[in-house]
């Protein structure tokens, strides 16, 4: 194998639809019950909405995001990062949300 660790205690799987005009699902599994910290950003790397921080059970799971900011106002289209941190890893997902 590689020199690179790939960190398996959770995935990421394709979010659902993307691009999107409304809303995108977001799925994800745990092996092991963890802390997640589930959030998106912009393409200048700011954080535009926490969709989810607290623990979580193993299993599969799945957040909504509603093109809304964290005051509930609708973003502009473009390109979007889904950002799912746990266990001092993380993984990212490019999400698109067209007019």
């Amino acid at each position: 194998p590689d020199a690179i660790d790939e960190y398996r205690g959770f995935e990421i799987h394709p979010a659902y639809p993307n691009p999107f005009k409304t809303s995108v699902r977001i799925d994800y599994s745990l092996r092991d019950n963890a802390d997640m910290e589930i959030a998106v950003y912009n393409l200048h790397g700011q954080k535009i909405r926490m969709l989810w921080s607290g623990a979580q059970a193993a299993g599969n799971h799945s957040v909504v995001w509603k093109a809304e900011n964290e005051s509930g106002q609708a973003v502009p289209p473009g390109i979007y990062f889904v950002n799912i941190v746990s266990n001092g890893h993380a993984k990212t997902q490019k999400i698109i949300l067209m007019e």
